[in-house]
């Protein structure tokens, strides 16, 4: 018992004690899956009270609830209490109406041995020690029997002995005396039989000598009368049946209740009677998922909160709503250099039509092409000085050219100006000098010139001859 309480309040936590529990009329009232974790009952009647699929139950038994469902704890094989003591009992001796064996047998005038009540006790008579105030072996004399009895044997005989009913005497020296058993009629002793029948005979006083009954209690009559009551029924006044209390239990408490429900005409709906259905009119509204990534759900509401329609709305967001966007209607265009390009409805590729890796560049003097590669080398002449810089600032590299020696060709003066290849085309202010007198490098010129510089003098072109000197 006491492990498998243990065990219950492991499993449980704290029992909490309810009483005792009728398990043939149910009372009190205990229900299937009903009730408070830790709560225990006590069976004091036997029955067959159906809890959660337990029929059989013995006086002493618990009806433990577990939080779900009630359980039995069975008493067959346990002993509630000894003596009025419950849990690990050590009875003592008084529990068991034992004399403790602390006690000792003590040995009186007359008594040997004795002692501790541990074991067997032996008790000695040794004997007459003493009569009449008399020691050792005594003689007993007509005047110690007459001091003994307290008259002389002898004398003062009774010569007839007479009784008074119901006592009787026979008379005489040696009458016999004896007394009727008692009866009806005649006084007398009570004997063994007639004090058993008088014992088992209710104390004396005023009792109901019959029993009747008032519908719907019902008695046999006479003087063992059985009284009766009829279970009660729809026709019949009578006892409530557990099964009845159940029903009667369960029901709703009294008052105003509905007992019919009704709806709106084409928004709720209800089927009427004591257990309506309540329901929502359907709409025209087709039942579904609205909204995914590309649409929208757009819907109608009216004044009662219900959707008279729905659909899905592609979602269209133009390009000017969005910061930063390009609209999908712009070419990306190839320059030169490029092939390829197209509108950005999607990927565009862009292609370099060019020789290879490094992109040659064609230098043309004159307009005639004189090579193509990917750099130009620039070569300063006589009198020329070029300078190149890298300006990243504008992404660009610029190439300086001076050229030292001629200075400001519209006042260039005497010193040596070598112009070399093409023609040289220069508009010259002449101013007409006459001078008194020319001196030449030789003392003959020859007659033909080795060449012409043609001037333009005043918008018109003249020819210069020029000689070998």
């Amino acid at each position: 018992m006491l492990k498998t309480v243990s065990a219950y309040i492991n499993a449980i936590g704290a029992l909490v004690y309810k009483g005792t529990w009728n398990a043939s009329t149910n009372n009190p009232f205990l229900q299937s899956g009903v009730g408070n974790k830790g709560d225990y009952y006590v069976v004091s009647v036997a029955g067959s009270t159906n809890l959660d699929g337990i029929t059989t139950w013995n006086v002493g038994d618990w009806a433990v609830f577990n939080g779900s469902a009630w359980q039995k704890i069975d008493n067959q094989d346990f002993v509630l209490s000894v003596n009025g003591y419950q849990g690990v009992v050590v009875l003592g001796a008084t529990d068991v109406g034992a004399t403790p064996n602390t006690a000792y047998v003590l040995a009186g005038t007359g008594i040997s041995g004795g002692g501790r009540l541990t074991g067997n006790v032996t008790i000695t008579n040794a004997g007459v020690t003493s009569f009449n105030t008399r020691n050792g072996a005594v003689t007993l004399s007509s005047t110690d029997v007459t001091t003994a009895l307290g008259y002389t044997p002898g004398t003062g005989n009774v010569a007839s002995v007479t009784a008074t009913s119901p006592v009787l005497s026979s008379g005489g020296n040696n009458p016999v005396i004896s007394m009727p058993a008692a009866n009806a009629t005649t006084n007398g002793y009570l004997t063994s039989t007639d004090w058993s029948t008088f014992n088992s005979k209710q104390p004396g006083g005023t009792y109901v000598t019959a029993v009747s009954g008032t519908a719907p209690i019902v008695s046999s009559g006479g003087t063992t009368p059985a009284i009766s009551i009829p279970a009660a029924n729809a026709t019949t006044n009578g006892y409530l049946t557990s099964t009845d209390w159940s029903t009667f239990n369960s029901k709703q408490p009294a008052g105003s209740y509905v007992t019919s429900v009704s709806g709106t005409t084409g928004r709720i709906s209800s089927t009427g009677g004591t257990t309506p259905v309540i329901d929502l009119v359907s709409t025209t509204v087709t039942a579904g998922s609205y909204g995914n990534a590309s649409t929208v759900g757009t819907f109608t509401v009216d004044a009662y909160g219900r959707l008279t329609s729905a659909a899905n709305t592609t979602i269209a967001i133009a390009v000017g709503q969005v910061s930063g966007a390009v609209a999908n209607t712009v070419n990306i265009i190839a320059g030169t250099g490029l092939s390829g390009g197209g509108a950005l409805t999607g990927n565009v590729t862009l292609s370099v039509t060019a020789n290879s890796t490094n992109q040659k560049v064609t230098v043309q003097n004159n307009g005639t092409a004189v090579g193509t590669e990917p750099a130009i080398n620039f070569i300063p002449g006589a009198n020329i000085t070029i300078t190149t810089a890298d300006d990243s600032a504008n992404t660009r590299s610029n190439v300086t050219i001076a050229v030292s020696g001629l200075g400001n060709m519209a006042f260039q003066n005497n010193n040596s100006v070598n112009i070399t290849g093409g023609n040289v085309t220069a508009n010259i202010g002449i101013t007409n000098t006459t001078a008194a007198s020319a001196t030449f490098a030789t003392s003959s010129l020859p007659l033909v010139p080795e060449g012409y510089i043609i001037v333009s003098i005043g918008g018109v072109n003249k020819k210069i001859p020029y000689y070998g000197v």
